[in-house]
Formats: C-alpha cells, sequence, structure tokens
C-alpha cells in the first residue's frame, strides 16, 4: 500500500479484499456514511464525559485560577512549564470574550474539553481499526475509553494537558502503522510545549526491533535514527522551555527546594501507593480488569501492541507511581488507551487481522506459531 494512499475508515478484517476477506459488519446505518457515525458516537461520549468530570472539579472559577497561574508563571513545576495548552486556551478565552459570548470562560474551558476527548475518540477509533479490531469491537473499545476518562476524574481539575497528552500519543501510534516515523520529531516538539510526558512518543517506532528481537542497524536505521533525534528535540525542547521561556521565580523556586525533602517520592511513594486504599480504589475504579485481560491476552495482540505493552505500560505505571499521586487515575490514561484496551479488545474478539502495513513486516507470535 503506498503511503498516503489510506481511507478513512481504515481497512478491517470485515471490510478487506482478497482471500479471507469477510463479509462486511451487519451495523444498522440508516444510510449514513460511517464516518459521521464515528464522529457523532465520538461527540456524544466527548460531551458526557466532559459534564462527568466538570461535576468532580467545582466552579469554573477554580479552573480559571489554575489557568492564570499557569500562564503567569506562578505554579510550581512541573505544571508551570507546561504551556500549550495553557496558551490555546488564552486564545480561545480572548477570542469568546471578544464575540461577547455568555459565560464565556465556561464555554471556553469547557468546549476545549469536548474537542480534546472528541478528537481522542476519534484517533483512538482510527488506532483501533489500523490495528485490526472490527467495527463493533471499535465502537466497544471507545466506550471502555469512555469508562476510563468518566472515572479518572479524582482530585482532578480540567486537566487540558493531560488530555493533549493522550492525543499526541495516540497521533504517534497512527503515524507509527502508517510507516511516517518521521514525522514523529514535529510531533514530540509539539507534545513537549504541552507536557514532558511525551517522551515516549520518538521511541513508539522502536516496536520492530523489540517485537523481531532483531536489533540491526541496517533494517531499522529508520527507527533508530528517529528514535534519536526525537529524544534529543524532546530534551532540548524542555531545556528551552524552562531556561528560556519560563522566566525564573526566585520565591516559588524557594519553596520549592524547601518542601522537595518533605516530599514522598522514589520508593516512599510506591510503599504509599501499595499500601493505602484511596489509591487502590481509584485506580481500579478507573482501569477495571484491563490489566488482567492485557496479560490474559497478551499473545493474541498483534506484535506491534505486543511490543508497545512491554515498552511503555510497567515504565510508565511504576515511574508515574513513583513521582505522582496516581489515585489521580487520569495520570495512567496514556498506556490504559494506547495499548491495555486494544489489547484487551483484541482477546475478547479473537485474533484480529494484521494490519495491513504490519502484515508484511511482523506476524503475531500466535498467528506465526
Amino acid at each position: 500500500m503506498r503511503a498516503g494512499s489510506e481511507s478513512w475508515p481504515p481497512r478491517t478484517r470485515e471490510e478487506g479484499t482478497g482471500e479471507g476477506a469477510s463479509e462486511r459488519e451487519d451495523l444498522i446505518t440508516f444510510g449514513v456514511r460511517w464516518p459521521w457515525i464515528v464522529f457523532a458516537f465520538a461527540l456524544l461520549l466527548g460531551v458526557l464525559t466532559v459534564f462527568w468530570h466538570q461535576q468532580s472539579t467545582g466552579p469554573i472559577s477554580g479552573e480559571m485560577e489554575r489557568h492564570r497561574a499557569t500562564l503567569e508563571h506562578r505554579t510550581p513545576t512541573p505544571w508551570r512549564y507546561r504551556l500549550l495548552t495553557t496558551w490555546i486556551n488564552e486564545g480561545i478565552l480572548r477570542g469568546t470574550e471578544a464575540l461577547r459570548v455568555p459565560r464565556h470562560e465556561a464555554v471556553s474551558l469547557l468546549g476545549v474539553r469536548i474537542a480534546q476527548n472528541t478528537a481522542i475518540l476519534w484517533a483512538a477509533y482510527t488506532l483501533y481499526s489500523l490495528l485490526g479490531l472490527g467495527r463493533r469491537a471499535s465502537l466497544v473499545a471507545l466506550l471502555l475509553v469512555a469508562w476510563v476518562f468518566s472515572h479518572s476524574n479524582y482530585f482532578s481539575g480540567l486537566a487540558h494537558n493531560t488530555y493533549t497528552d493522550i492525543l499526541a500519543y495516540l497521533i504517534g501510534a497512527i503515524l507509527v502503522i502508517r510507516g511516517r516515523l518521521g514525522w514523529l520529531i514535529p510531533l514530540t516538539l509539539v507534545a513537549t510545549l504541552n507536557r514532558e510526558t511525551c517522551g515516549f512518543i520518538p521511541l513508539l517506532g522502536l516496536w520492530r526491533p523489540l517485537a523481531q528481537r532483531r536489533v540491526g542497524w541496517a533494517e531499522n536505521r529508520q527507527a533508530y535514527m528517529t528514535a534519536f533525534f526525537g529524544v534529543m528535540v524532546w530534551a532540548a525542547t524542555y531545556a528551552f522551555i524552562r531556561m528560556v521561556l519560563v522566566p525564573s521565580n526566585p520565591d516559588l523556586e524557594s519553596y520549592e527546594r524547601a518542601w522537595k525533602p518533605a516530599a514522598p517520592v522514589g520508593w516512599r511513594l510506591l510503599l504509599y501507593h501499595a499500601t493505602h486504599i484511596n489509591t487502590l480504589y481509584h485506580v481500579t475504579e478507573a482501569v477495571s480488569v484491563l490489566p488482567l485481560l492485557a496479560v490474559l491476552f497478551f499473545r493474541k495482540a498483534p506484535a506491534i501492541l505486543q511490543a508497545w505493552c512491554v515498552m511503555l505500560v510497567p515504565v510508565w505505571f511504576i515511574g508515574m507511581s513513583a513521582v505522582a499521586f496516581v489515585a489521580e487515575a487520569r495520570l495512567l490514561a496514556v498506556p490504559v488507551v494506547l495499548v491495555l484496551i486494544p489489547m484487551a479488545m483484541c482477546g475478547i474478539e479473537g485474533q484480529p487481522a494484521a494490519p495491513p502495513r504490519l502484515a508484511q513486516e511482523v506476524e503475531s507470535p500466535r498467528a506465526a506459531g
């Protein structure tokens, strides 16, 4: 398949051509084109999840205070370095104010969140289809994404930068599957302006040497080059943000130096999470049995998902648990949406067809055996 020739939605096993292709799934669409149905479904779930989220965040005035504090660099590390979504929100706030939109602050901030969730769900459907899931399974997977979003709101503001981070990872995964590794580098640059946790994006292309256990330079040159330059761009961009874009705040930095020695970071925080019911309750409420299903159905998943699971999930869960309070379960949403949900659906649906661009490169171990 020529790069750039893919249509939307991507072909799944029900819509494939050639030997082994089966009938299109019998879904009632009332004559409406399928992309519009997916968009409407994503928009509906986006509105519902943001409505539920807003119920747990309190008045919009508190969110505006957090926005102003970030914009004026009055928030502590690392929040004051998460700039991109704050800039976007500020531009939209000024636009709605100039247009005299009633309650423009609520309309702007909630509107951005609805747009984020809708875009995430749309991108997730595209990714899951590219991974070989059928239409029914992909729609059910979107319901699981909505469940995670609706139960990850403990001690949370609207957290715009977190959801932009999720969207960036989904876009990165789609680019990898479609063979456009070079685009991971500018994506990483933009995503770093939003949140420092995007550092894994340029590493997504390393799935082939990990899955094939062949690490030779010749066959993996593009993946290695993308990973190297992507990580360099990530580090340089974050350093530029900290040293140039965000001015020094001596009072805040002095407070942070005094507070950090008492902060439960590292093994102390891991121990806290392992022994406190609050963390266990909120994490379990959000991710439910998805990690267990991913383990049980690991061998049924495409090789690319297996590689991402090994590469990303343990590091993200353990690393985030060592530096943040993961009772705010939205912090775990990237590996859940990117890896655990499609892995679980692959097992529930059965062995999915290999994505077209991957079929000639790596078979799943189950299919190869």
